[in-house]
């Protein structure tokens, strides 16, 4: 089905919009999540509070290892098919909190590199 030039360019720029959203909500790093700070329990133990990427989400109904969704990418570890390019739409590494979307990767000054 052909979609005319109008509609693709308003899709085109609710994608655009919507990605600019994204990107003032996902965490900085590699993961779907960041520390939010460190913090003593009612016990006295140290505590991670953890904040986790708005768009990320595990499926009870999904196998571990393969259950982890973004809501972003509208796909998740168990998704089935291909993308218009013949690639697997399937995420590999959600259900560990792998960031798969790309935005707001790590700073370069963050990777270590053996010389």
């Amino acid at each position: 089905m052909h979609v005319s030039q109008q509609i693709a360019a308003q899709r085109q720029d609710r994608h655009q919009r919507r990605m600019a959203l994204a990107a003032t909500a996902i965490p900085h790093g590699e993961y779907c999540y960041t520390t939010a700070g460190i913090f003593r329990d009612e016990a006295g133990i140290l505590r991670t509070s953890i904040k986790v990427c708005p768009y990320y989400k595990g499926r009870r109904d999904k196998p571990e290892q393969s259950d982890g969704y973004c809501r972003l990418l509208k796909r998740g570890d168990y998704t089935q098919g291909r993308d218009a390019n013949g690639n697997p739409r399937a995420t590999m590494l959600l259900w560990d909190g792998v960031k798969e979307c790309g935005i707001n990767p790590s700073d370069s000054s963050d990777i270590q590199t053996e010389l």
